[in-house]
């Protein structure tokens, strides 16, 4: 797809994730911040 998300913008970090906005406020967030994902479903 050239590198465009589903509404055809080009994607400036690609490696962004979306929270919630109860997530984003049980963190504490008040702008864009570094976080540790760890994706439980998968196996080590």
């Amino acid at each position: 797809n050239g590198g465009k998300d589903q509404f055809g913008r080009q994607v400036a970090n690609p490696a962004g994730i979306d929270l919630s906005e109860g997530t984003w406020a049980d963190l504490g967030m008040t702008n864009n911040d570094w976080v540790i994902v760890e994706f439980l479903w998968t196996a080590p």
